[in-house]
């Protein structure tokens, strides 16, 4: 219930990191003089997903050094708040509060800034609530200057807007989402992937002509017999993106490795002839493999190896993951 910054010092990996800011007092002041809303602590504070942007690229040169990414933080009253930190007063501002569901938001994440024209840029915002359903926000920055144009050196301002897409990506159907997240690809093009209990979706806006399908995709994930309790309804623990080989790996908590082939192409999960080791069979039992070598004692078929956490490291050869 509690939301605070740090920043390191001179040396980030061995260093003192140091609290900047408290993002909850901001939180409390903010939602305490709106009317008509409930101003107890527990009510306000119930945070639930959160996400930070990426600096947005406004299409000028030289960049202008300005805070442009924005702090995302979901709550369980369907509400998402959009704050920006300020730099040189240190603080907390809140830009906007905005109603996306009406039900608990369980997971956000935001897409990359893409550059409209000079001085403008868009970003999705995807959200998933506990009733199964997925849906977006489309999110645009813009620079607008206070001084006259005639200024020798002008002060620009981010103005923000959020317009809620009435059209979901998932329609309600009860089923919990396990992971939300954007998948950026070689050529611009952003993929949102929505694991649920034995299926994986895929999505594309309509409107992004870069790739060779769009729209809504969804793949039924298959059990990988590598222990007695693995099943495709395991929750996911990872999803990494390939951009040379083109491949979407997902990790259940069971320990399996699912591999979907040509993602911005044609997803499926059989791989071509040249491809053929690289599979979520493959990968699955090798992960085993590697477990029962680094346990210590006899591992049986009963035993688990659930993985907390999955992710590419460097080019996509290598992989690092946390196993109970």
């Amino acid at each position: 219930m509690d939301i605070s910054l740090w920043s390191a010092g001179k040396n980030y990996l061995k260093g003192e990191w140091q609290k900047i800011v408290d993002v909850t007092p901001s939180l409390l002041n903010h939602f305490t003089a709106m009317e008509g809303v409930d101003s107890s602590t527990s009510s306000i504070l119930r945070k639930s997903g959160l996400c930070w942007t990426s600096q947005p690229d406004f299409g000028l040169l030289p960049h202008p050094p300005l805070p442009g990414s924005l702090l995302i933080i979901g709550n369980r009253g369907g509400s998402a708040s959009l704050l920006r930190y300020q730099t040189r007063e240190n603080t907390i501002k809140i830009e906007a509060n905005v109603s996306l569901s009406q039900t608990w938001l369980t997971y956000i994440a935001a897409s990359p800034w893409t550059s409209a024209s000079n001085g403008q840029c868009t970003s999705y915002l995807a959200f998933g609530s506990s009733d199964g359903l997925v849906g977006l926000a489309r999110l645009n920055q813009a620079l607008a200057t206070e001084e006259p144009s005639f200024a020798f050196i002008q002060k620009p301002n981010i103005v923000l807007s959020v317009e809620k897409i009435d059209e979901p990506v998932l329609s309600q159907d009860k089923a919990g989402i396990t992971a939300l997240e954007w998948v950026h690809t070689a050529g611009g093009s952003d993929i949102l992937v929505v694991c649920k209990p034995g299926v994986v979706n895929l999505w594309v806006s309509s409107d992004d002509s870069r790739l060779a399908w769009s729209g809504l995709r969804s793949l039924a994930l298959e059990r990988q017999r590598i222990s007695s309790g693995a099943s495709p309804f395991h929750p996911a623990s990872g999803v990494s993106y390939t951009e040379h080989n083109d491949r979407l790996l997902i990790t259940l908590f069971d320990g399996s490795i699912h591999v979907i082939q040509e993602l911005t192409k044609d997803p499926q999960w059989k791989p071509s002839i040249e491809d053929g080791d690289f599979t979520s069979k493959t990968l699955s039992q090798r992960c085993r493999t590697i477990f029962t070598r680094v346990e210590s004692g006899p591992v049986d078929s009963k035993v688990m190896n659930c993985i907390n956490g999955f992710s590419i490291y460097g080019s996509g050869s290598t992989f690092v993951w946390a196993h109970e």
